[in-house]
């Protein structure tokens, strides 16, 4: 079975997601939801990627190489 792209997710992110889950409870569901229920990053919404790229600490931009490459192969 494939993985879902919360379980490629890099460690990095989800953690300074997790810091932000209590803060910003809609967006922190919102991205957990669209993450797991997919396998592969087009299929996820463009406003989830954009959001997702905030929790990078500006390692990933908004390249369409960095929103590939804040998941794990």
């Amino acid at each position: 079975m494939m993985k879902s792209l919360l379980e490629k997710l890099k460690p990095f992110i989800k953690e300074n997601l997790e810091k932000d889950k209590e803060t910003y409870p809609a967006s922190y569901n919102r991205i957990i939801t669209d993450l797991s229920e997919n396998i592969i990053v087009s299929d996820v919404s463009f406003g989830t990627l954009t959001t997702l790229s905030n929790y990078t600490n500006g390692k990933y931009m908004m390249t369409i190489n960095d929103l590939y490459n804040m998941f794990e192969q």
